[in-house]
């Protein structure tokens, strides 16, 4: 018990049980109410906090590539004479993993034909248009790309300056020291980091069930087994056993290997996509969505709404921000232990934009192959969707192009595989928050016990919500949980810029 942090571990792990508890009890009674209360909740948390979501996000982008380019960016974490752990190969699949990859494999193909097909009313573009292609592809690019990254960015640089430069305990509370100083290592810290992670939890969950709906859609459709409640939990299971073995091995074992596999075969079905695709219907699909998401990028940050009442920010970019929040300062964290040795302008480099060039081209290519499957080939993919579920997308869209039967085998282990890379990073990360700081030694992992319960209580959750409420549940967790952690973000993103301001007062630099 002396290894553990009391305030950051228990409220928010007892209040998950609770919630988990309460959820089986009410979901087994009235599985309908289940569903009514958790849209209503949706629906109440982005009504009121629907303007800090989208104004804090076009902050934090801003910021982040302000940092990547101002003097600031030749900071280096550790000092001068710090050596760098990780290859950059290694550090920028751990990235790419830990960030956005088991939602690049259930979103790919779902999304880019979900808004070809309903493009927001409000904007008055036609469905299955030049313009409705065009707009769906620069909204994916906002919601996947540079706006997420920006927020993992500027959480990990106050991080990785706390941790390396500043010589702080590896918490998130450490990033706050500008702010309240040494004050903030006591109580407060905890209960600060117990926000975090009841916020991440919520992220996490959301990831898991997508992952356990997909896989469960693939077995479906490939093989008859049928999606039902027994067959998510055997899933949920199955996944939970693979991240927290991997989380157990740490980040220079299990989390490394895992990653390193995953993002080969991440740039493996792209290149296929790339090869027997439209390619030239792809590229210039890809650069009219650039072109329209460059030229909107203020506008489409804060597209709300107020007067037409249109749901489509609520349904999309809201949503998809909040699960940015909720994933960005346990992220954050994570991305900032392997940041050692490098510069700021590195550290952007590798966690802003490069992961975001990679999401540009996935989903041009992806998302632009789907939409002409639709619209040349008529294949029926949009009907797919909507007959079967978002979940069975990206297996009718493999279907559909040559050498399935080794494409889609292949897809089932990225599924898995993406989870585990993104939920044994954020199992570890949590469980090192929870962790007195005297107990670890430089470089060493939190306890497996600590791990073990997270991981346990992170996938029993996740089967609860998409048992009894499926996406509607997923949307409204990480919505709700994202509330506390859209303030997290904004402080650590302020805090960033103190840190180095600091810094680069200094005749050299750190």
């Amino acid at each position: 018990m002396n290894k553990i942090r009391p305030y950051a571990f228990f409220p928010p792990f007892i209040l998950l049980i609770i919630v988990a508890v309460y959820s089986l009890v009410v979901g087994m009674q009235n599985e309908t109410q289940t569903v009514k209360v958790m849209a209503d909740l949706f629906n109440l948390a982005l009504d009121k906090l629907g303007w800090l979501y989208a104004a804090a996000a076009l902050f934090v982008c801003i910021l982040s590539f302000y940092f990547t380019f101002s003097k600031y960016g030749d900071i280096k974490f550790g000092g001068r004479d710090a050596v760098p752990e990780f290859t950059y190969w290694n550090w920028f699949a751990m990235t790419l993993c830990a960030g956005i990859a088991i939602g690049i494999v259930f979103w790919g193909v779902a999304e880019p034909i979900m808004q070809f097909q309903s493009p927001p009313e409000s904007f008055g573009i036609a469905p299955f248009s030049e313009a409705a292609a065009r707009f769906s592809l620069a909204q994916i690019f906002l919601e996947w790309t540079f706006t997420p990254y920006a927020m993992y960015t500027v959480c990990g640089i106050s991080c990785a300056y706390a941790f390396y430069n500043m010589k702080e305990p590896k918490t998130i509370s450490s990033a706050f020291i500008p702010f309240f100083g040494d004050k903030i290592k006591g109580v407060w810290g905890q209960i600060l980091d117990a926000f975090i992670i009841f916020a991440l939890v919520g992220g996490v969950i959301t990831s898991l069930g997508e992952g356990v709906l997909q896989v469960a859609s693939g077995l479906e459709s490939q093989f008859g087994l049928p999606s039902s409640k027994i067959s998510w939990g055997i899933i949920s299971l199955v996944m939970m056993i693979m991240y927290t073995i991997s989380s157990y091995t740490g980040i220079n074992k299990g989390i490394r290997i895992l990653s390193d596999i995953n993002g080969k075969l991440f740039f493996l079905l792209l290149a296929f996509v790339i090869v027997v695709g439209p390619t030239i219907f792809n590229i210039n699909l890809g650069l009219e969505g650039f072109a329209n998401y460059v030229e909107s990028f203020f506008s489409r940050h804060l597209f709300l709404a107020p007067v037409s009442g249109d749901p489509f920010p609520r349904i999309w970019t809201l949503f998809f921000f909040a699960i940015w929040y909720a994933w960005a300062p346990v992220t954050g964290m994570f991305l900032a232990r392997m940041a050692y040795g490098r510069t700021v302008r590195e550290f952007t480099m590798m966690n802003l934009v490069l992961p975001s060039i990679f999401g540009i081209v996935w989903f041009s290519f992806f998302g632009g192959t789907a939409m002409h499957m639709e619209i040349v080939q008529k294949l029926g993919i949009a009907k797919i969707l909507n007959d079967k579920g978002v979940e069975a997308a990206m297996f009718a869209f493999l279907n559909f192009l040559p050498l399935a039967k080794i494409t889609v085998p292949i897809f089932f282990v990225v599924i898995v595989l993406s989870f585990s890379t993104a939920a044994d990073s954020m199992t570890s990360t949590v469980a090192l928050m929870c962790t007195a700081p005297d107990a670890v030694e430089e470089g060493e992992e939190a306890p497996a016990v600590i791990k073990l319960a997270w991981g346990i209580l992170m996938g029993f959750i996740a089967w609860l919500v998409i048992t009894f409420a499926k996406i509607d549940g997923l949307r409204t967790v990480v919505t709700l949980a994202a509330a506390p952690a859209a303030l997290i973000v904004i402080a650590q993103a302020v805090s960033s810029y103190m840190m180095l301001k600091g810094d680069a007062g200094k005749s050299v630099f750190k």
